[in-house]
């Protein structure tokens, strides 16, 4: 799984298991709904297909595609920031990193309540690293992964900031469009709180970057 280690991919898959207990006990919808294949936000390339909504859902599937792919996506940010947890070694990053990984966490529990409540696929360990091996806005490539893994000291914490923030910046643009396409209102509420939580974020790194030796 792209930045996954399998120990994190477990501890992502157990969490989710928590909150989606009927899921991962292998429930299933007894019809299944036609499906749509969407793509990312734009980058050119299909992701699993998202099922369409019933004609009387008040939900659409722009809904449904950005919380499945948001899933993935706050996924690759948690696994840095357990990255982070182990390197960093300014103090303010790692509070930092910390309430990331913990407000992040939260959200992703709650986007696949989300899901699984509209009988859509509960996400899985391996479809969530199917998405981050096709890639999103801001997703952080193999070779960005490895090279944050192999730096040390205020150059790590220098590059996971500046990692951060593109990341940061891809789940703003896709959380935009989840306000404009969506339809369910808790979905796009999500999608305001990841744009007021992040953006505030974004700005709380770019200054740490400007504090940092």
């Amino acid at each position: 799984m792209l930045g996954m280690d399998p120990s994190r991919a477990l501890a992502v898959g157990t969490a989710l298991c928590l909150v989606l207990v009927a899921g991962c006990a292998g429930e299933q919808p007894t019809t299944d709904p036609p499906s749509a294949v969407h793509t990312h936000a734009g980058d050119g390339h299909a992701m699993d297909a998202v099922p369409e909504p019933p004609a009387s859902a008040d939900w659409n599937a722009a809904d449904a595609t950005y919380l499945t792919m948001m899933v993935a996506h706050h996924s690759q940010a948690i696994d840095l920031t357990e990255l982070a947890a182990e390197r960093a070694v300014d103090p303010r990053v790692r509070r930092l990193a910390a309430g990331i990984d913990a407000g992040q966490g939260r959200e992703v529990l709650v986007m696949a309540a989300w899901l699984v409540d509209h009988d859509l696929p509960e996400p899985t360990v391996e479809g969530v690293a199917a998405m981050t091996e096709v890639g999103m806005p801001g997703m952080l490539t193999t070779a960005q992964v490895d090279a944050l893994a192999a730096t040390d000291g205020t150059a790590f914490d220098r590059r996971f900031l500046e990692d951060m923030i593109q990341h940061h910046q891809g789940a703003v643009g896709m959380a935009e469009q989840q306000v404009v396409e969506g339809e369910d209102l808790r979905a796009t509420e999500m999608a305001s709180d990841v744009i007021a939580g992040q953006s505030a974020e974004i700005t709380r790194m770019r200054e740490l970057l400007r504090a940092l030796p």
